[in-house]
């Protein structure tokens, strides 16, 4: 084990857990939990908006794999259709000066720059700055959080510059913008972890992100994953952070958007491959002129023309198609972009798409837009365009030296914007072919970038007519992302499902490797949503999964959870194994087992805390024996969740709960012929406080030297007593239950209204000539009602006992007694006393109801 400045490859393992939480549906967020580590959602937080840089992320705090002591952890992600639209070709290249709150120590080094960072993760790193703030405040209502902490920041791919960032703020002695003047960070230790991160400084800042956090990790698969290659930025951006050497083996399916997902990564640290999903289906009806066998051998062929660019001396991978052959690759300014293969009557050109982002960076450059080469009808974006007229004809010179190709078949196909330049080309050659060339015969897309403008779009439509399909998955973020300018969606698309929580799509469903697995014929299914091998861990905490009738899950040593516990789990991101774990015996606590909203206090350690939400606990079985307790409470109102496998209260046992709860379980059951208690007590009302006395008059002048003396002053009244407050009481107790075998007595003890303040007495009149008059007493304090609205208790069950029933018996409530008005002071008159104050109203009553739910 170790600390938060220390590396450790289990603690980078965790971490990479959340990075596709913390970069997907935020409205849900569940936690994947892998022993040791057992975190906790605090809270999330983004920048929203098309032009923020989509920066986006999860606070979490608890035990992390590697750490010795509790963390707080916060996980940065982008939102990647926010990231890809604001981020533009010069955000990369055009550097500015670190943020100024981060205070960097950095030097004019002789003939170098000044500290530089790319300007795109500048500006993003200051529209989340706050909003990462305001997050950490709420780490003041986590208990052993609230005073101080050591800080994980974690981030990957386009998140990772802004996760460094982000670490340099949030260090010790920084300034919290949020709090009062002088508040400071409360973390006692940050460190950063980078997965796949980018050159995006200069080596001024480099030095000087080195001295604010020494413990600024940095893990790249370099020749695996291309995507932070630093290969056409600026000559001076260098690497950030202390390097680590991590390694992985090259995948089967050698693709870019594959191999730059966390599960990928996790592969370097001794986890299997991520399964690749397949049974995908073609939503009908199928366009005319559209073969699925065909689509599935061109996804392949794009498959290798991937591979052949970023591992050329591996080989053909995957194996060709049969009967195809390699005939001739495709380079633009000697690096290769395309492939070209053939077989008996046919010519097919695999276009690929960028693999590092420098490379997708340079195709949208500003998103402007500019009428397409050639025939100007409709607009592309620009910097695609430009690439265009290069390949183009590099593949021109390639076709023309290819033997008999003038009576072959032409087929274009492409991923990524690999595919939006297979339908560019193929248009062109359609429209105007190059001679000895045959006219294309058909174009298929996988994942196609949006490139064009409608009016493009159309003439595509028209002069494409049953030869352009463009296969495009529901969740496939960045085929979908129509930008700022709403470019077109390229015809005609053919939607292909299956796989939406499949741990190789990451957060984006980009990867062709997905699109490939889904169309293999030999696994396809009909239309429908499809589930199978590759589910991510998270893939409910991406809100990607659909809900399943029957979701079986086995428990570890247990028996299989009931169809009712695995949708329960699964809804409230419980980890199933925490059902498999030993009972709850009030026999092991002395006949008092406490589960408390704050877990501290709590006799067993919570599943799943969150600052915004109930405190929540599992066990396979609770048992609460004869003449003993369990008590669910909250020292400061958090609701608490129960769920188990089973609940047994024995002959004379009590369950007794004091706070909002929620009480999940397969059965709830009694001993033959027992009739249990479950137990809703309220809190009485505090008592007033009482009035005070007065103050005694002032004397007046005793008789002198024949004169008269002066009479005494009166007495100060006494103050009133203060109102008793109000009774308090559970506003709802809900239980789900599948089988409810015994009768159960609900016993409601509402909240007694405080007893009002007795009213103070009145001070004495001051000696003198005459004495002066007592004071008033005060008004005794009205007494506190009853707590009121009385609490609900709602019982869901599935099925019963045909006598099973739930009986209310009302305790308590009552309001409060009133205070007694003080009593006069004596004096020449004695003071009034004061009022006696006013009964408290009573509380109100509960409310039992039982509901049968089927679909429980």
């Amino acid at each position: 084990m170790g600390s938060v400045i220390t590396y450790s490859p289990q603690t980078a393992s965790a971490l990479l857990d959340l990075i596709d939480v913390a970069g997907g549906d935020l409205t849900n967020v569940r936690l994947p939990n892998i022993a040791p580590t057992n975190l906790n959602a605090v809270t999330v937080f983004d920048s929203p908006g098309l032009q923020t840089g989509g920066g986006q992320g999860v606070l979490a705090a608890g035990t992390l794999a590697g750490i010795d002591d509790p963390v707080a952890v916060l996980a940065i992600s982008v939102n990647w259709a926010g990231f890809n639209t604001f981020f533009l070709q010069n955000y990369l290249t055009t550097g500015d000066s670190p943020p100024a709150s981060l205070q960097l120590q950095t030097q004019l080094i002789s003939g170098k720059k000044l500290a530089q960072v790319a300007l795109g993760y500048a500006l993003m790193f200051s529209n989340l700055r706050r909003k990462v703030w305001t997050a950490l405040d709420d780490l003041d209502r986590v208990p052993g959080f609230d005073q101080s902490y050591p800080l994980i920041v974690v981030g990957m791919g386009p998140s990772a510059p802004v996760a460094q960032m982000i670490a340099a703020e949030l260090r010790p002695g920084q300034e919290n913008p949020n709090g009062p003047q002088g508040a400071k960070s409360k973390a006692t230790a940050v460190s950063s972890y980078a997965f796949s991160s980018a050159h995006y400084g200069n080596d001024n800042y480099a030095a000087g992100l080195a001295k604010a956090v020494p413990a600024t990790f940095v893990a790249n698969l370099n020749d695996l994953d291309f995507y932070p290659s630093a290969l056409g930025a600026p000559a001076d951006w260098v690497a950030s952070g202390v390097a680590q050497a991590i390694s992985a083996k090259v995948p089967a399916t050698d693709a870019p958007w594959l191999e730059r997902t966390p599960a990928f990564y996790q592969t370097a640290y001794g986890r299997a491959a991520p399964a690749l999903p397949d049974g995908g289906s073609l939503a009908p009806p199928l366009p005319a002129g559209f073969e699925s066998d065909l689509a599935y051998t061109l996804s392949t062929l794009g498959l290798i023309a991937y591979a052949r660019f970023q591992h050329p001396n591996l080989g053909v991978s995957p194996p060709l198609p049969g009967g195809y052959a390699l005939i001739a690759d495709v380079k633009v300014n000697n690096v290769l972009w395309g492939t070209v293969f053939g077989t008996l009557g046919k010519v097919v050109v695999a276009l690929r798409g960028p693999c590092t982002w420098v490379e997708s960076l340079a195709f949208n450059q500003q998103g402007a837009l500019m009428p397409f080469p050639g025939d100007g009808m409709g607009r592309v974006l620009t910097g695609l365009a430009g690439f265009y007229q290069d390949l183009h004809a590099a593949l021109a010179t390639t076709l023309a030296g290819i033997a008999n190709i003038a009576q072959s078949e032409l087929y274009f196909t492409g991923h990524d914007f690999g595919g939006s330049l297979a339908t560019m080309i193929g248009y062109a050659q359609t429209k105007t072919p190059t001679g000895g060339v045959p006219v294309t015969s058909a174009i298929y897309g996988f994942g196609t970038n949006r490139f064009c403008d409608q009016v493009f779009a159309s003439t595509l439509a028209t002069e494409l007519s049953g030869k352009s399909f463009q296969i495009i998955r529901p969740t496939d973020v960045i085929a979908r992302n129509a930008g700022l300018n709403l470019l077109a969606a390229p015809p005609v698309q053919v939607s292909l499902s299956g796989g939406s929580a499949a741990a190789a799509g990451s957060t984006t469903g980009h990867t062709l490797a997905l699109y490939n697995a889904l169309l293999n014929p030999r696994a396809m299914m009909a239309p429908g949503p499809a589930a199978g091998a590759g589910d991510a861990p998270n893939a409910l905490e991406l809100a990607l999964l659909p809900a399943r009738a029957d979701p079986p899950q086995d428990v570890a040593g247990a028996a299989p959870l009931s169809a009712m516990m695995a949708r329960m789990t699964a809804f409230y991101g419980i980890a199933p194994a925490h059902l498999g774990g030993a009972a709850l015996d009030t026999a092991d606590h002395n006949g008092w087992l406490t589960l408390t909203g704050s877990p501290t206090a709590s006799h067993h350690a919570p599943a799943q805390v969150c600052v915004k939400g109930p405190a929540t606990y599992a066990a396979g079985s609770i048992r609460i024996r004869s003449g003993q307790n369990m008590v669910i409470t909250s020292p400061d109102d958090r609701p608490v969740r129960v769920l188990a496998s089973s609940i047994h209260i024995e002959k004379g046992g009590k369950l007794t709960v004091s706070t909002n709860a929620e009480i999940i379980a397969d059965t709830l059951s009694s001993d033959a012929g027992a009739v249990p208690t479950i137990s809703v007590v309220g809190t009485d009302g505090v008592n007033g406080t009482p009035g005070l006395n007065g103050p005694a008059g002032s004397p007046g002048m005793p008789p002198s030297g024949g004169h008269a003396g002066s009479p005494g002053a009166s007495g100060g009244y006494g103050s009133d007593g203060g109102a008793g407050t109000k009774g308090s009481c559970p506003s709802h107790l809900t239980f789900k239950i599948g089988e409810i075998t015994s009768d159960f007595i609900v016993e409601y003890i509402n909240g007694n209204g405080g007893t009002g303040g007795n009213g103070g007495n009145g001070g004495a009149g001051g000696t003198g000539a005459p004495d002066g008059d007592g004071g008033r007493g005060g008004n005794g304090g009205n007494g506190g009602n009853g707590a009121m609205p009385g609490p609900q208790v709602m019982i869901f069950y599935k099925t019963k006992a045909p006598d099973a029933t739930f009986t209310l018996k009302l305790l308590g409530g009552r309001g409060g007694d009133p205070g007694q008005g003080g009593v006069g002071g004596p004096g020449g008159a004695t003071g009034a006393g004061g009022a006696p104050g006013s009964f408290g109203a009573h509380g109100s009553p509960a409310t039992v109801t039982m509901q049968q739910d089927p679909d429980l």
